[in-house]
Protein backbone atom coordinates (compact mmCIF):
# COMPACT_ATOMS: atom_id res chain seq x y z
CA UNK A 1 0.00 0.00 0.00
CA UNK A 2 1.47 3.37 -0.95
CA UNK A 3 2.06 6.29 1.39
CA UNK A 4 -0.65 8.47 -0.17
CA UNK A 5 -3.29 5.79 0.37
CA UNK A 6 -2.13 5.29 3.97
CA UNK A 7 -2.45 9.03 4.63
CA UNK A 8 -5.97 9.04 3.20
CA UNK A 9 -6.95 6.06 5.35
CA UNK A 10 -5.52 7.77 8.43
CA UNK A 11 -7.51 10.93 7.63
CA UNK A 12 -10.76 9.01 7.19
CA UNK A 13 -10.14 7.28 10.51
CA UNK A 14 -9.26 10.54 12.26
CA UNK A 15 -12.44 12.16 10.93
CA UNK A 16 -14.52 9.17 11.99
CA UNK A 17 -13.16 9.11 15.54
CA UNK A 18 -13.50 12.90 15.84
CA UNK A 19 -17.20 12.59 15.01
CA UNK A 20 -17.71 9.41 17.11
CA UNK A 21 -15.84 10.13 20.34
CA UNK A 22 -17.61 7.32 22.17
CA UNK A 23 -16.17 4.68 19.79
CA UNK A 24 -12.78 3.26 20.81
CA UNK A 25 -12.40 0.49 18.20
CA UNK A 26 -14.04 -0.35 14.92
CA UNK A 27 -13.44 -3.31 12.59
CA UNK A 28 -12.09 -2.57 9.11
CA UNK A 29 -15.28 -4.08 7.70
CA UNK A 30 -17.33 -1.34 9.32
CA UNK A 31 -15.10 1.37 7.78
CA UNK A 32 -15.12 0.06 4.20
CA UNK A 33 -18.01 2.26 3.05
CA UNK A 34 -16.13 5.31 4.35
CA UNK A 35 -12.96 4.25 2.53
CA UNK A 36 -14.91 3.65 -0.70
CA UNK A 37 -16.68 7.03 -0.34
CA UNK A 38 -13.27 8.71 0.12
CA UNK A 39 -12.02 7.10 -3.11
CA UNK A 40 -9.38 4.99 -1.39
CA UNK A 41 -10.85 1.72 -2.63
CA UNK A 42 -13.13 1.25 -5.62
CA UNK A 43 -15.62 -1.10 -3.98
CA UNK A 44 -15.86 -3.82 -1.38
CA UNK A 45 -17.47 -6.48 -3.59
CA UNK A 46 -17.27 -9.27 -1.06
CA UNK A 47 -18.61 -6.98 1.71
CA UNK A 48 -16.13 -8.33 4.25
CA UNK A 49 -13.48 -5.59 4.22
CA UNK A 50 -11.04 -7.66 2.20
CA UNK A 51 -9.47 -4.72 0.30
CA UNK A 52 -8.35 -3.02 3.51
CA UNK A 53 -7.15 -6.26 5.04
CA UNK A 54 -5.16 -7.10 1.91
CA UNK A 55 -4.01 -3.54 1.29
CA UNK A 56 -5.13 -3.77 -2.34
CA UNK A 57 -7.73 -2.11 -4.51
CA UNK A 58 -10.68 -4.27 -5.41
CA UNK A 59 -11.62 -4.28 -9.09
Amino acid sequence: MNEVKIKKINQVLADFFEKNKDVMRIPALDMMDCFVDAGIFKMDYDRRGLPIRNGKKSH
